[in-house]
Parts: structure tokens; sequence; C-alpha cells
């Protein structure tokens, strides 16, 4: 019989029903006595041959079930006899929230919320929060709750926490039968079926010596695991960040709980699948596919995760996968901002990154690493750089030096990417002396309604709305490296992005061209060029980090007024544009809003910029940091075509710097200068 069969034989043994039976710590008569199916596919399941499991063979033969489970908790308990959780000495304080969930409110996501209790008396697992938000539920069948109360049962020693795991578990197992199926519902979904085993293999391994932790929990979690391991097994995500979880949790359950008669081959398929996985998921240049910042480190992490106990188990990978894998740690140690955060790009939240790319650096002897991510400190000044262009994922990484104060700026000219995605071809994020000063506007909230539209759209993001309609979705992957759209000298750094697929309810044709050149590690040119069947509105977006003090001169120059880092944004053709401040708008359309994080949001200063054109246009902007005050500067147009515009730029009444940027053709020579 084929494996996949036979797991599918043994996990339609038993049909698991709704039971009589509650969380209220049955015996082990009681238990097997009302769910007898469940008890009789445990063991089933297991493999019972073992020299270790001859006395719960023993019994099972006999069909004593309350003896059967004795015998296999004494094996258990036996077996993690080391991994004991070790109460704190003297006791410390439990933290808030594990108190919080001994009154049945639990935070995800940020929002706090007292879960109901059903007329059975257990959890309604299926609350979605205050905002009935879907991902509050699944943050809440995840149970990563229970590792907070096992924290504070190591940090106090109180037993109670133990006792409220005790009832989650058993409260959860006999109220959620598994569905066999695929489904996005709260309990059963892939990734929650997978994360919750991480916290279930915590507690079974580390409780073993703690009668808070009851038999009837211990066999319960036991008899849920075949059905975990079915749904990772035969329904698990094809791609992506899904799949790397799913596959972990399903590795969880083989190595962990080897005694279950599949467990080898439910990790030989895991295997496979990471290591398919983790070369289709990784452009050639370490760039995840999904194209954001934090889900490329969450997709990182589960493939270390993976590695790191295919080690533990003595298991080798091929040599490939260490290396593709190094090579996502070394994109997110290039991209990192002076402040050692990570770019806000697609759906991101905005986190300090740069402790976890030292602890890297010492692992895989990246001296490089450790450098940028201490500013100098330590380790050995990287080859490349400072500015660099990740070529496959379209991401152009602009800054000046390696030192916390350097300029900044992180221009996508790429595409969507495959998951997770906001419509923002060729935005523009720039931070300077310490400052966040333009940004990419977060993700929110994943709750499909008007706020993950403005979030995820081009409108919350430093690009070009056309009539004012927001860009189609691009193609989400990169059919080949983009190395013609850049150009990385001592003097110049320079990338282009073309957007072509066309605006949603758009009438006609338009497209835009975003030049962004980085000069003299001083200051950025950039040049945005539409091309059109037919008259349009243009809006050119500049939104602002909520900290900066942003204002409009009379000449129609944008510059913040901070203390501490700021810039000036000057169009060469002021008079062209019409410019405004919007900030925490909502009537007329939601404009000016900022999140770093899930569920968190706060106005944040937009110049709305607005113009008409009749035909073909070109424009330019010069973008001009400063520590204090930026230098005054002005910059005009000389020659405007197709493929190029020629700029002149003024700094303290000096004479102009004449710039050539290209918009099309080769780049290996884009940028030259030349005094007027």
């Amino acid at each position: 019989m084929s494996f996949i069969r036979t797991v599918f034989s043994i996990t339609s043994l038993c049909c698991l029903v709704f039971s009589t039976t509650t969380f209220a710590n049955p015996a082990l008569d009681e238990l097997c006595r009302d769910e007898p199916a469940r008890i009789q596919r445990l063991f089933e399941c297991l493999d019972l041959s073992t020299k270790a499991l001859a006395p719960t063979n023993a019994t099972v033969q006999a069909k004593d079930w309350p003896g059967a489970c004795r015998t296999l908790l004494d094996y258990y308990e036996n077996k993690h006899a080391g991994d004991a959780v070790v109460p704190s000495v003297p006791p410390r304080k439990a933290s808030a929230a594990a108190k919080a969930i001994l009154q049945d409110t639990f935070t995800f996501y940020a929002v706090a919320d007292t879960v109901p209790r059903l007329d059975h008396g257990g959890l309604d697992w299926t609350w979605q929060g205050p905002t009935h938000d879907l991902e509050w539920a699944w943050g809440l069948n995840r149970q990563s709750h229970l590792s907070v109360l096992l924290g504070a049962y190591a940090a106090s020693g109180d037993e109670k926490y133990v006792q409220r795991i005790n009832d989650h578990l058993i409260d959860w197992v006999l109220n959620n039968p598994y569905p066999g199926k695929k489904t996005r519902g709260a309990q059963w979904r892939g990734l929650e079926t997978a994360l919750r085993l991480s916290h279930w293999k915590s507690v079974f391994t580390t409780l073993q010596q703690c009668d808070a932790l009851s038999p009837a929990a211990r066999i319960l979690m036991l008899s849920a695991l075949p059905d975990h391991a079915h749904y990772g097994r035969n329904f698990h995500a094809t791609e992506g960040n899904w799949l790397t979880m799913e596959m972990n949790g399903l590795a969880n359950i083989a190595t962990t709980w080897p005694e279950f008669k599949a467990s080898a081959d439910w990790y030989e398929y895991t295997v496979d699948q990471m290591t398919t996985s983790l070369t289709q998921q990784t452009y050639p240049d370490g760039a995840q596919i999904e194209l954001s910042s934090s889900y490329h480190e969450v997709a990182a992490n589960n493939f270390k995760r993976f590695s790191d106990l295919a080690k533990k188990e003595g298991h080798a990978l091929p040599q490939a996968y260490d290396v593709t894998l190094e090579s996502m740690w070394n994109y997110l140690a290039y991209i990192i901002r002076p402040n050692g955060k990570n770019p806000l790009n697609n759906d991101s939240d905005y986190e300090k990154i740069a402790d976890r790319i030292a602890r890297h650096a010492k692992e895989y002897n990246r001296a490089d690493w450790q450098y940028i991510a201490t500013h100098g400190k330590k380790g050995t000044r990287p080859e490349r750089g400072p500015s660099l262009a990740f070529p496959w994922a379209g991401q152009a990484i602009f800054r000046s030096s390696w030192k916390a104060d350097a300029l900044w700026s992180f221009f996508d000219f790429g595409p969507t990417g495959t998951a997770h995605r906001h419509y923002d071809k060729n935005h523009l994020s720039i931070h300077a002396y310490g400052r966040d000063l333009l940004v990419d506007s977060g993700r929110y909230s994943y709750v499909g309604d008007k706020w993950r539209r403005y979030f995820t759209g081009t409108q919350s993001h430093n690009t070009l709305l056309v009539d004012g309609k927001l860009q189609k979705v691009m193609g989400p992957l990169t059919e080949e490296a983009m190395t013609d759209q850049i150009s990385i000298t001592e003097d110049f750094a320079y990338a282009r992005g073309h957007f072509t697929q066309g605006y949603v309810g758009l009438d006609g044709k338009a497209t835009h061209t975003r030049a962004v050149a980085f000069i003299d590690n001083a200051f950025w040119i950039v040049v945005d060029r539409v091309e059109t069947n037919q008259p349009r509105d243009i809006t050119a977006l500049w939104h602002f980090h909520p900290d900066n003090t942003v204002a409009v001169s009379g000449n129609m120059d944008i510059f913040t007024q901070n203390e501490q880092g700021n810039l000036r944004v000057v169009s060469a053709a002021p008079e062209a544009w019409k410019m405004g401040l919007v900030e925490g708008q909502e009537e007329g359309g939601i404009q000016g809003w900022y999140s770093v994080k899930y569920n968190s949001k706060v106005p944040n200063p937009t110049i709305v910029c607005e113009t008409k054109i009749e035909k073909n246009t070109n424009w330019a902007w010069l973008i001009m940091p400063g520590e204090k005050d930026p230098v005054a500067a002005s910059i005009a147009i000389l020659e405007s075509s197709d493929n190029e515009v020629v700029c002149a730029v003024s700094m303290d009444n000096a004479p102009a710097t004449r710039y050539r940027i290209p918009l099309s053709g080769d780049c290996t020579i884009e940028l030259r200068t030349a005094k007027k």
C-alpha cells in the first residue's frame, strides 16, 4: 500500500465527532469509555513492534485501553525525563500576558479581547476579536499562548499556568474535530495546523514531570497528531511561506514523535518539499519571491529552523540548501537601513533586524554582515556597496556609507511579488541622518476593507497616479535579472523602472517610467516620464514619516523642518504643479496614513502634487538631504526627449552642473557631468 493510502486509511479509521466529554480532566477510564474510536485509532497509528513499546503492545492486544494509555504515558515520561521545565528559584513574577490568559483575555496583533465561553464551558475557538478579524481567530488557534503560560510556569513555579494549558488542550482537541479536507476555518487552516505544533511540542516534552498536565490531556494531544500530520501531508500549500511553515510542522511531528508508523515517510516528504521549495522561492540574488522584507525573514527563519532540525536529527541536507539559505540572510544584511531596521515594503512590519543579522554573521562567519550590523565597530568592511542593487528582486539600495547617519534609499522597480503584494511600482523611500523621511505606508491590516485597499494601493506610495487610477497587478515574478536597468559606479548609482501593465479602470493607455540617480553619495535626482495616448491628470505623491514637520514654500519647494535630519524636494517645473498637504484624511478618499505594524495606523504628512498633461511628458525632481538645513538648490530641465532628460542642478548659487539621466538604453554609461 502506498504511503498516501496508508496514512489516509489510518486517518479514516475514526472520524472524530463532538463528544459529551468536557475538558474537566477526565480520568483515563472515562476518556477511553467516551472516546473509544479515538483511543483505538491512536494505537493503530503507533508502531508498537519496537522493544520500548512492548508493554504498550501487550495491553493493546488485551484490549485494555486505559492500561495501554498508562503504559504509553510511562514510556514518554521516561523518554523526556531530562526535558523538564525547572521553575525559577526564587520564583519570579509571571508575565501580565499569562495572567490575562487565566482570565480568558488574549492579545493578537496588538489587539486584546476576552474570548467568550460556550455552553459546554470551553472557549469559542472561532472568536475573531473586537475587530471581527479572522487573523485574530487564526492567532488564537496557533496557540502561542500555551508557550506564554509555559514561560509563566517556568518563571514562577505556579502550576495554575499548567492547569490552564491542560484545560485548553482538552477543550481544543475534543471540540474541534478534524474536517479531513482543506479549509480556511479558524481551527484547521494549514498555518494554524502547523504552527501550534511547535507549542504542543514544548508543552509535551517539558511537562512530563508535571502532574498538572493530566494523563487525559497528554493522550488527547497524541491522538490529534495523526490528524495534524494528515493535513500537513495532503493539504499543504504548494509554494511560498505557507509551504515552509507547514513542512516544519509536519517535520516537528515526525521527529518529536517517531513512534508513529508514518513518521519516517513524513520526514522524507518534508526534506523533498523543503529542498525543492528553497530553490523555487529564492531568486539568484537572495531575495524571497514574496518581496516583503518581513516575510523574507519568516521564510529564511523557517528554512533555517528546518536545517537546524535536520542537523539535530543527524540528517544531511544538500550543500546547495545551506548556500541558498546564506544568500537569503545576505539579502537582509545588505538592504538594512542605517538605523538597523528593514525596508517597509509590501506587507511588512517595521522592525530592528540588525541584532539578528549580527547573530547570523557569527554562524556563517560573515564579517561583512557583522560590519554592516554594527556600523563598522566589528567585522570587515564589505567589498560590495555601500550602494547596490538586487536585479532579480528589482530593488536598488543607494546609500552613502555604512555609518549610522548615512543617506539611504530604497527604490522598488521590480515585480509585485507572489504574495502580500502592494501595487507600488517605482516607489522610493529615503532615510537620512538617523531619520526616516520619505516612507512606504506599511500594511496595517488584512481585513478586506477600505483600509486594506489604501495601504496596498498605489495611493499610499511615493509614485504616480494617472487620472487618479491605481496600478494594475503586475507579473508577480521576474523572468530574468534586470541588470540592464542598473548602473553603479563610484560617483553615481542609478536604476530605472518601467510600469507598463496599465491602471485599473483607465480609459486608453498610459505607462510610467521612473529613473532614480544617487549623485556623489549626496543627493538624488528623480526623473518621471508618462507616455499616454490622450490628455491625463497626473498625481505625484510624497509620503513623509509622521515624525516630520513638512511644509511647501512659496516657490513650491517641499521641505521638512526637523531639528535633525531634513529633506527638500524640488521640482524642475514648480509652476506646473498644484501642491497640497494632506494628513490623516478619510473623507473624499483615504490619504496620509502610516502603519509600522499590524493593526496600528497613524496620520502622516503627505504632499499631493497634481498637474495636467496633453501628451507624453517628462518631469524631474531634486531630493536634497541635510543634517540640519539642506543647502539651497534648484533643478531645471535643459533637454528632454523620449530617451533622456538633461538636468542642470545648482547649489548655493554655484555654477550649475549638468546631468544626463537616461530613460532607456544602455545603463553602463547612464550618467555624466559637464560644467555649463
